[in-house]
């Protein structure tokens, strides 16, 4: 079925997944599942999955014994760190809030491109990261309804997922000049799953695995199959008709898909200045890239 969709119709079907995991996980946390257990399950199946998508699309798995150390760097980034990231935050905030956040991970890519040397910003990028942290900041002051805890630490832990998929992003370049997209995915989701089971396992021996609902499991299997599996197969086919320039462009949609999302679903409430602020997160995206298309190279979603 997805070799006879278009690329257009691949890239929304994509966005929509992406959009509808920050909806998922914070469904799952919130009906009996604890964070690291959760995350922890998730990337354990989904690696071993994606492995086997890979071996037999090409047929082996083999990489450079040198390339094992960057690997490992970034299974550590994008994975461990991110997925910390990803769960507490949505343990903590609302997925509306959660996913206008992540709205910055443009701008932290080129903070981070910039700071590594394989970018020089202009002015430009440097005015859009005001304006889009102008826009956290509303987006923070919109959570003002939630505790301390829960709307500030909240709002850090947001941060830190844009900023880790960020530094994943960028750091990840490299290894896709000399492998494919699946090939890097699968390495980063296997080594990545081992730390963060390690890390997990109180949470998962102290697990109630009876107070999960039904409904939570089916978010869970959801996150893995669809989320994680099915989500990389059509992005990367997407890539590979129309490449990672146009792809972006569509993916600039999730921030906000994902909020409606939440809204529509769980019930929640996004206040006046939590809608601007999304807004303004996005002129600052607009502003960075000069009102232009981008310029990206492929990247599986670990989320």
């Amino acid at each position: 079925m997805i070799k006879r969709m278009s690329a257009e119709a691949l890239l929304l079907v994509t966005v929509v997944i992406y959009a509808f995991n920050f909806t998922a996980t914070k469904f799952a946390l919130e009906n009996g599942f604890e964070p690291l257990s959760y995350s922890s399950m998730r990337f354990v199946v989904a690696a071993a999955a994606f492995a086997m998508l890979t071996w037999t699309r090409e047929s082996t798995l083999r990489v450079a014994r040198i390339d094992l150390k960057l690997l490992g760097l970034m299974a550590l980034i994008g994975i461990v760190l991110n997925q910390l990231f990803f769960s507490f935050a949505l343990d903590r905030s609302s997925a509306s809030s959660t996913s206008l956040l992540f709205g910055t991970f443009p701008i932290f890519v080129g903070l981070i491109a910039s700071a590594v040397g394989t970018e020089r910003l202009a002015r430009r990028h440097w005015a859009a990261t005001l304006v889009s942290f102008g826009g956290v900041a509303l987006v923070a002051a919109g959570a003002g309804n939630a505790s301390f805890d829960g709307g500030i630490v909240g709002v850090f832990l947001g941060l830190g997922i844009a900023a880790t998929w960020a530094g994943y992003s960028v750091g990840i370049r490299p290894l896709l000049a000399r492998y494919s997209a699946y090939r890097v995915s699968a390495w980063v989701m296997m080594l990545g799953a081992v730390p963060l089971t390690l890390i997990s396992l109180a949470h998962l021996f102290g697990q109630d695995w009876g107070a999960i609902t039904g409904l939570a499991w089916m978010a869970a299997v959801y996150t893995i199959v669809v989320g994680l599996v099915i989500a990389n197969v059509t992005y990367f086919t997407s890539i590979e008709r129309v490449g990672a320039a146009r792809a972006s462009l569509y993916l600039n949609l999730q921030p906000f898909l994902g909020a409606l999302l939440a809204v529509l679903i769980l019930s929640e409430e996004l206040s006046g200045a939590q809608i601007v602020g999304g807004a303004v997160i996005a002129l600052g995206i607009l502003i960075a890239r000069g009102f232009k298309p981008p310029r990206l190279r492929a990247s599986s979603s670990g989320m």
